[in-house]
């Protein structure tokens, strides 16, 4: 039984995180690309209230497994603690892969002055993809 309480603790900070980081990452490229305000407000909210709701829940869970985590020693070196730890970090890193190969891509197109659209993610901008970087990297840090 303590096993499945360990996994949906874990399995909930780590939705609720990405919920978080993707609403940092949607806040940061409305307020750098703020050409129309229509469209404007509605992602704005939606990144906010992706903010505001995910937060808490990750800060609720996630002091949970961390109070678990210091109270007992066998705690800290269990399977699923491991699982999410290097999860967390293979979610957050390879968005960071795909935009700087999406900013490579796109930097290789110009100079050879190729005209050619991703089959994903052909709408992003240099800046949406740094921004994605900079997100995912300072929480993987």
């Amino acid at each position: 039984m303590r096993t499945v309480r360990r996994l949906y603790f874990y399995l909930v900070s780590l939705v609720s995180l990405e919920v978080v980081v993707w609403g940092m990452i949607g806040l940061a490229r409305t307020i750098v690309n703020m050409n129309s305000l229509g469209g404007t407000t509605m992602q704005l909210a939606g990144s906010l209230a992706e903010i505001i709701v995910g937060l808490p829940v990750f800060l609720l869970h996630w002091s949970v497994c961390q109070r678990e985590a210091f109270k007992d020693l066998d705690e800290r070196n269990t399977h699923e603690r491991a699982v999410f730890l290097y999860g967390t970090m293979l979610g957050l890193l390879v968005p960071v892969i795909q935009n700087l190969l999406a900013i490579t891509n796109r930097l290789l197109l110009t100079i050879s002055r190729l005209n050619w659209s991703p089959l994903l993610g052909g709408g992003q901008t240099w800046s949406d993809n740094l921004i994605a970087v900079a997100v995912n990297l300072g929480m993987a840090a």
